[in-house]
C-alpha cells in the first residue's frame, strides 16, 4: 500500500543502490505525489506581503479580493487555500509590475524555520538523500505549486526538477522560480550557510528572464528546456551536519499528523482523496467512501457537487498520480501498475490512461 505523502514506494531501510540510485540506472528515484491545491499557513503569502511593503506598497494591497486581513498573516493559526495565494500572488505581481525575476527575490526569503516542523525534520536527517526523501513526501506541508521529481541524469548528476503542471499561467513563473530559489536556499542553509559544502553546479529556468540572478553564485541559465537544479551525484550520500535520525522521525511522525488534519479540515473531497491515496489509489466505491466517512452516498455525492467536484473525477485525479509515481518512480510494467491500482484487467488501465489525457490536467502517457 502507497503511503499518501510518500515520495517511492521503495522502504526506507532498502539497500542504498535500490533505494537511491536504482541499481545504477539514471532515472527517478523520488517525486512529490500531493497536488499544490492544499491548504498552507499565512507565511507564503505574509512573506510576499511584506516584500511589497519594502517597495511602498501596502499588505491590504496584495490581500485584496483574498478574504483575508492583515492581522492573520502573523498568526501561526491562520490556514490560506492554494486559490488565496494565487490571488494575492497576482496582486503582488501587479503591483511590483511582474518585473524579470521577481520569483527567485521571494523564494530567496523562505528559510528553513518557515517550514516549521518540516524545517527541522529536514535539518535533522542523516544525509541529502533522506532529506530529499522526506522533503518531497511531505511537501503538501510546504509553500510549493511545483510538481517536484529527484533525479540520476544520464550523465550521472543529481537533479531537482521543477514543474508547473496545473498552476495559472498568470502566476506560474513567478510561483515555480519562487519555488527553485526556495529550494536552493534550504540546501544551502542545511550547512549552516556554507556553500562550499554544497556542489551545486547549475541552476535553470524554463522561462525568460535576464542575468544578474545568480543564485549562490551560480548564474541562472534563463530559456532553458527545462527548470532544474543540478548537484553532482556523491552529494546525495552527504552527512548532513546536525543530523539525528530519532529527532528526524519524531518530526515526520508530527509533520504527517499535522498535514493529514489539514487534509481533513479541507472539506469531503479532500476527505475523499485522503482515503483514497492511503488506499494505493484502489477504490471501493462511493458507498464504500461514503460509510468510511460516516454518512450516506446521498450526502457524500451532494457534498461534493457543493464542492464543485464528484467523485469519479478525484478517483481519476488520485489514480493518475499513484499510477504516474508507479510507473515512473517504481518503474513497475503497466500490468503491474493496473494490479496494484484494483483494475480488472491491463486493458481497463489502458482505457483509463487515455481518459486521464483529457481530463486530468498535467497527466499524459509516455
Amino acid at each position: 500500500m502507497i503511503n499518501p505523502f510518500a515520495s517511492s514506494t521503495n522502504p526506507p531501510n532498502a539497500p542504498e543502490e535500490e533505494r537511491v540510485f536504482d541499481k545504477g540506472r539514471p532515472g527517478t528515484f523520488a517525486a512529490s505525489l500531493s497536488h499544490w491545491d492544499h491548504p498552507r499557513t499565512a507565511l507564503g503569502v505574509r512573506i510576499m506581503a511584506d516584500h511589497a511593503v519594502e517597495h511602498g506598497y501596502s499588505r491590504e494591497a496584495v490581500l485584496a479580493s483574498t478574504g483575508l486581513s492583515p492581522e492573520e498573516l502573523d498568526s501561526s493559526v491562520t490556514l490560506v487555500d492554494a486559490r488565496q495565494e494565487i490571488t494575492a500572488t497576482r496582486n503582488f505581481l501587479t503591483l511590483m509590475k511582474n518585473r524579470p525575476g521577481l520569483g527567485l527575490e521571494v523564494g530567496r526569503k523562505f528559510h528553513l524555520t518557515t517550514y516549521g516542523q518540516l524545517g527541522f525534520a529536514l535539518l535533522s536527517s542523516p544525509r541529502t538523500v533522506d532529506m530529499t526523501h522526506t522533503a518531497l513526501r511531505l511537501l503538501g506541508l510546504t509553500f510549493a505549486f511545483s510538481t517536484v521529481t529527484a533525479e540520476i541524469t544520464p550523465d550521472g548528476r543529481y537533479a531537482t526538477r521543477f514543474s508547473g503542471d496545473g498552476v495559472p499561467e498568470d502566476v506560474r513563473q513567478f510561483l515555480i522560480e519562487r519555488d527553485l530559489a526556495a529550494t536552493v536556499t534550504t540546501h544551502n542553509e542545511l550547512f549552516a550557510g556554507d556553500s562550499t559544502s554544497v556542489p551545486l553546479l547549475s541552476v535553470r529556468s524554463q522561462f525568460a528572464g535576464v542575468a544578474g540572478h545568480p543564485l549562490f553564485d551560480v548564474p541562472v541559465e534563463f530559456g532553458a528546456a527545462d527548470t532544474a537544479i543540478v548537484f553532482e551525484r556523491e552529494y546525495l550520500t552527504q552527512a548532513l551536519p546536525q543530523a539525528c535520525a530519532e529527532t528526524a522521525q519524531e518530526c515526520i511522525s508530527l509533520c504527517e499528523r499535522i498535514l493529514s488534519e489539514r487534509l481533513d479540515r479541507r472539506g469531503a473531497a479532500a476527505a475523499v482523496r485522503a482515503r483514497l491515496l492511503r488506499l494505493g489509489g484502489r477504490d471501493d466505491g462511493i458507498v464504500g467512501a461514503a460509510q468510511a466517512l460516516h454518512m450516506t452516498d446521498r450526502t457524500l455525492r451532494r457534498k461534493l457537487t457543493a464542492e464543485g467536484t464528484s467523485y469519479r473525477r478525484i478517483v481519476d485525479d488520485v489514480r493518475a498520480a499513484v499510477a504516474r509515481e508507479l510507473l515512473e518512480v517504481d518503474q513497475l510494467t503497466a500490468t503491474e501498475t493496473a494490479h496494484r491500482l484494483g483494475f480488472g484487467d491491463l486493458s481497463s488501465f489502458l482505457r483509463a490512461q487515455r481518459r486521464w489525457e483529457q481530463t486530468v490536467p498535467g497527466f499524459r502517457r509516455d
